[in-house]
């Protein structure tokens, strides 16, 4: 099977990249020769095309947890040296001013550090309850993120803990919605049941990719009517009072069928031949 590619890296941009960087990005790596014409097709089929860069980002980040960064803590001040005295009273002024905005600066930033630290601490709590082994857990890759979709905060990580029969599980994603109280962990694999699987795409996908909440509604809304009507028909499959019955009802099912697999593989972020 061929590995999987890190097409941002091919081109030397960020996964946050913009549609005009991704354009500049390509023509660049065409006009000095660092990319071969099928990866290039490759990044213009998928990182042009919005639908399939957000599924592609899903697994992207994934086979590549590290890209999930933790936000660097602001650097401690440097001590500045004493400036010579001015003569004039308007120099004065604009050295108050120049130290008033580094001042403002640093405050922001220690400001910010501690928000982070203190939704860093709410998440890692909420995550544990859920846990099967709560003391067992050692946290990596927190990092904050905003959805710009419904403007929520969100914060995305991944976690080591012992599991049921003693051993320790690999690395998991992790999301947690503060607004909500609610932690969900992402297994690698996809779940036997299909709410986790469903409980487990929406939350990285809103949370870590950010995803529009509304459409994602509406995608779950249409599966679970698609989904109530097969499961309806399925018990009629065999209870057609003639054959011109049983051969819409036969008709009805496979197109239904179809349509579940389809919807389910547009919201889900595991293959559906992946089972854990």
């Amino acid at each position: 099977m061929m590995a999987f590619k890190n097409l941002y890296q091919l081109l030397s941009l960020k996964p946050t990249a913009s549609h005009f960087d991704i354009v500049n990005a390509m023509k660049k790596a065409v006009q000095q020769q660092t990319i071969s014409l099928e990866d290039l097709k490759l990044c213009k089929q998928v990182l042009l095309n919005e639908e399939l860069r957000k599924k592609y980002n899903s697994r992207l980040f994934i086979a590549y947890p590290e890209l999930l960064e933790i936000p660097p803590k602001p650097k401690e001040p440097e001590k500045v040296k004493p400036l010579p005295p001015k003569k004039t009273g308007r120099n004065k002024k604009k050295l108050y001013l120049i130290l008033a905005i580094i001042v403002a600066m640093l405050i922001s930033g220690t400001i910010a550090y501690s928000k982070y630290n203190s939704l860093a601490s709410e998440a890692k709590e909420a995550v544990r309850k859920i846990l099967l082994r709560p003391d067992s857990a050692t946290f990596y890759d927190i990092r904050i993120h905003f959805n710009t979709n419904n403007k929520k905060i969100y914060v995305c990580g991944k976690v080591v803990a012992k599991v049921l029969d003693g051993y320790y599980s690999g690395k998991e994603t992790f999301v947690y919605a503060p607004h909500i109280k609610q932690a969900v962990v992402v297994h690698k694999k996809k779940p036997w049941f299909l709410q986790d699987e469903l409980k487990s795409s929406i939350a990285y996908k809103i949370g870590c990719l950010n995803d529009d909440p509304a459409k994602l509604g509406k995608q779950l809304s249409l599966f679970m009517d698609h989904a109530h009507e097969y499961g309806a028909l399925k018990w009629l499959e065999f209870s057609a009072s003639d054959k011109v019955e049983q051969a819409k009802l036969d008709k009805r099912l496979v197109e239904l069928k179809t349509i579940v697999e389809a919807e389910l593989q547009a919201i889900s972020i595991y293959e559906q031949s992946d089972k854990e």
